[in-house]
């Protein structure tokens, strides 16, 4: 988000005068803040907050996993162009730790 993730680059030729020499190529480095502003954010932070849900959930916490564990997977399906691919671990493991635990009966 603050690397330089974009990159353009131009150069100016006569098209008049047979032969005539490129010019300087000039290139350019922004952000994707700087691209994008503050707005470019939002979707960055959204996936972030919906895996975080279920840590300040009390008596609900496995209704919390499994509803933010399907919203994940769908923006994960949403934005699978972008950047829904590198949320697709958190939504997977969201919806794994919904899943109950079997009670294992301890040796006495």
């Amino acid at each position: 988000m603050f690397g330089p993730v974009y990159v353009t680059a131009s150069a100016s030729y006569s098209v008049d005068e047979p032969g005539s020499e490129v010019g300087p190529t000039i290139e350019r480095h922004a952000t994707g803040f700087q691209v994008n502003g503050s707005g470019g954010v939002i979707p960055l932070i959204f996936p972030i907050v919906l895996a975080a849900a279920p840590l300040f959930a009390d008596k609900s916490r496995r209704a919390v996993q499994l509803a933010s564990g399907a919203l994940l997977l769908i923006f994960c399906m949403l934005a699978a162009l972008s950047i829904g691919a590198f949320y697709l671990p958190a939504a997977i493991l969201t919806l794994l730790g919904a899943i109950p635990s079997r009670e294992v009966p301890r040796a006495t």
